[in-house]
């Protein structure tokens, strides 16, 4: 644990001496976890879409804690979705392939989508059953899909 406002005045430094896209969008990812760290991950949110306009793995991560920061600090269940379908769509087996949809599935049963994330959790667990997640999909499946209890 540290000084969360030095963190900040030595990542201005960084970007500001940053030389390449990709050194300043990393600068800008940790600029934003700090925003989340320090309570205040709304600020983030701009920072994260800025990142993940990029192509590179910086875009990829930017994008998917874009949707945990939504689904996660903000409980803003559908703006996660909206944010991960992104991901899929652009990233297509990228580094966060296999959580998003997890992730997605997750999110739409938050979203009182009950069905779309029960299809979503079953696609899930048909591609990737030996998954660390495949269990709590399966329990989730379980719990919400057809024939389960009100």
């Amino acid at each position: 644990a540290g000084s969360y406002d030095q963190a900040m005045r030595e990542l201005g430094a960084l970007q500001r001496a940053s030389t390449g896209r990709r050194l300043a969008d990393r600068a800008a990812l940790l600029e934003a976890q700090v925003h989340r760290a320090r309570g205040t991950p709304a600020q983030s949110i701009g920072i994260f879409r800025r990142v993940a306009q990029g192509s590179g793995v910086e875009a990829q991560q930017a994008l998917f804690v874009l949707g945990q920061t939504q689904a996660t600090d903000l409980h803003d269940a559908q703006a996660a979705v909206t944010a991960w379908r992104e991901y899929e769509r652009r990233f297509e087996g990228g580094i966060f392939a296999r959580e998003v949809i997890y992730r997605v599935g997750v999110s739409l049963l938050d979203a009182n989508r009950t069905a779309d994330g029960v299809r979503e959790l079953r696609r899930f667990v048909d591609r990737y059953p030996e998954s660390p997640h495949a269990g709590a999909a399966r329990e989730l499946i379980a719990r919400h899909g057809p024939g389960a209890a009100p």
